[in-house]
């Protein structure tokens, strides 16, 4: 879901991660794996600044790796390679067609991881690098029951995590530092 991450990378300076126990929800019948993302909105100059880099990143790599003439070749090779095959109905037929399209969605597969490798590894030197605070609470004051436990590292995380904030707030030069 990549547009989903450009899209909050878009509109948010990520301030923190903390990620939850697998157990955290489990007593009201989730057992999912969880993390509390806390993010700081852009003013609206910078959200635009950001997108269009993004945007542009998007097209050079799509120039760069030949996109668009890529899809129409192997779209009209993928025409010819199942062309002989489309009036026949037998089942070697279909396992020859499922075979053909397998080949091709495996191309444009590589293709798009490719693509992406390209799109973060290029985002990366082109937007600001800042720091995100991150944690690992592996004890929330409960068990996956939801019986109350003395163990708890969500009082420090949070301590630590608004020191963070401040140093952010404040322009600490060492809170910008990557």
């Amino acid at each position: 879901l990549q547009y989903v991450r450009d899209d909050i990378e878009r509109k948010f300076r990520i301030v923190a991660v903390v990620s939850l126990p697998q157990t955290t929800f489990t007593h009201t019948g989730a057992g999912v794996k969880s993390s509390v993302l806390f993010l700081k909105k852009h003013p609206k100059a910078d959200t635009d600044k950001i997108k269009s880099t993004q945007d542009d990143l998007k097209e050079q790599v799509a120039k760069e790796l030949k996109l668009e003439e890529t899809y129409k070749k192997w779209e009209a090779e993928k025409r010819e390679a199942l062309k002989p095959l489309l009036k026949l109905k037998d089942e070697a037929s279909q396992t020859k067609k499922d075979e053909i399209n397998e080949q091709f969605n495996e191309k444009w597969n590589n293709l798009y991881d490719e693509i992406a490798e390209t799109y973060t590894q290029r985002k990366q030197v082109a937007l600001q690098n800042y720091p995100i605070f991150m944690a690992i609470a592996e004890n929330i004051g409960y068990d996956a029951t939801g019986k109350a436990i003395a163990q708890n590292d969500l009082p420090e995380i949070s301590s630590e995590l608004k020191r963070f904030i401040e140093s952010i707030e404040k322009g600490d030069p060492t809170a910008n530092f990557c």
